[in-house]
């Protein structure tokens, strides 16, 4: 039986981090909009100003994930992710505590401090020690993870709030972090083979009939990439689609109480939105091993503009129900899709350097997005407005992806001709 499970280790992998990815993001994706409300009344701040305070995390989780690629390097993943989901555990206890604005930053800014290391930047890597085949299908299936784990910790955590208070909820969801820190710590290694084991699927050419993208290929060195400008074109892209996917995340929750829906029905839409993420995210990560990241890139873009125009002419649950719906399918834009787009654009050798490059600027939109706008809010007193300009920029956004698959399609080209071109010489 031993032996049987140690070949099956790669799963056992992959649940643990589906597991720790489902508490501590799980909780994070329900850090704003649950809490927002409770917490601004009884410490009596603005909706602006709570989300200042709560951007501190995307500050220091930009730094932090900017910088885990080359510290998971020399360090290994294994001891960093343990400890820095142990320490974003109390992070999230010290909310439960906080009296001002000025507790709940230093909260956040210890939180994001350890994101690099125990979100998708850390499960991305783990993934790709582990897994050389359905790298897509598995990170989506680890990443669905975060939904599934916040649409019910979304229940569970707003029923403590409404029985106890928002403190205790802080204090059981912190509690529950720091327990998956210690299994990480227990049950992962590093590489496959501190067990003996090969990654999955090493070695396997797949047929040319079976094979449906080119997405996996050699690519570009770190040097070469940062000379292109096809790097920079990603750097925006992935920016901008960021934000106008947090701009409505972000705030669904106070919106749909400000569109008349009580509060217990608003925290269920977000529970239904975030189950809905879980499964778009895997359905992205299996599509993009069958038509490639750049469609489903595409596709997830075309969600964002359709959910922005429902979330601003909600009138009832119906119309409410489907605008989360559609905008959950456009929430992997902020996730999985971003290391695989970046594989297919530039391939693996650049990989690790690049994707940590591009997934801090998610931590960088967050760091925006919220507190734009409900500074906004309090501005105009509606989120309409804000979802309708949004949905606009949506549309560009759309437009310079398609730029930038063509140019990089353009340079890989060029580039695979000069590699055919050097060794016929």
């Amino acid at each position: 039986m031993k032996g049987i499970v140690k070949k099956q280790y790669h799963w056992i992998i992959a649940l643990v981090v589906l597991l720790e990815l489902a508490v501590y993001v799980g909780i994070i994706n329900n850090l704003s909009g649950i809490y927002i409300i409770p917490v601004t009344q009884e410490l009596q701040i603005s909706r602006g100003t709570f989300s200042l305070a709560y951007s501190a995390r995307s500050l220091t989780s930009f730094f932090s994930i900017l910088v885990s690629g080359a510290v998971i390097a020399r360090y290994g993943f294994r001891p960093l992710t343990a400890i820095a989901t142990g320490l974003a555990g109390i992070g999230i206890c010290i909310l439960g505590i906080s009296q001002d604005t000025a507790a709940l930053a230093a909260a956040n800014g210890l939180m994001g401090l350890c994101e690099g290391f125990c979100t998708t930047a850390a499960a991305s890597r783990i993934i790709s020690y582990w897994f050389h085949r359905h790298q897509g299908t598995v990170l989506g299936f680890v990443s669905a993870s975060t939904g599934i784990g916040g649409s019910l910790l979304c229940i569970f955590l707003s029923d403590i709030i409404v029985k106890h208070s928002w403190r205790a909820s802080y204090l059981a969801a912190g509690i529950s972090v720091v327990i998956v820190a210690v299994l990480f710590q227990f049950a992962v290694y590093q590489r496959p083979q501190d067990l003996g084991l090969r990654p999955y699927g090493e070695g396997y050419i797949p047929k040319k009939k079976q094979r449906k993208t080119n997405d996996h290929w050699l690519g570009y060195s770190m040097k070469q990439l940062t000379r292109m400008p096809t790097f920079y074109l990603m750097i925006a892209a992935t920016f901008l689609s960021c934000v106008c996917c947090y701009l409505a995340f972000y705030t669904v929750t106070p919106h749909l109480q400000d569109c008349g829906l009580s509060a217990t029905t608003a925290a269920s839409l977000q529970s239904i939105m975030l189950f809905a993420m879980a499964a778009a995210k895997f359905g992205c990560g299996a599509l993009s091993d069958l038509i490639g990241a750049k469609k489903v890139t595409i596709l997830c873009m075309l969600f964002c503009i359709v959910s922005l125009l429902l979330l601003c002419t909600i009138n009832g649950y119906v119309w409410a129900l489907l605008a989360v719906i559609t905008h959950a399918i456009a929430l992997p834009l902020t996730t999985i899709t971003i290391p695989l787009l970046s594989s297919s654009l530039f391939g693996y050798q650049s990989h690790n350097a690049a994707v940590g490059i591009f997934l801090a600027l998610v931590s960088a939109a967050a760091l925006l997005s919220s507190p734009l706008a409900n500074a906004l809010y309090d501005i105009l007193g509606s989120y309409n407005p804000i979802f309708l300009v949004t949905a606009v920029v949506s549309v560009g956004v759309t437009v310079l992806f398609i730029l930038l698959f063509r140019l990089a399609d353009r340079d890989r080209k060029a580039h695979e001709t000069e590699i055919s071109q050097e060794v016929c010489s």
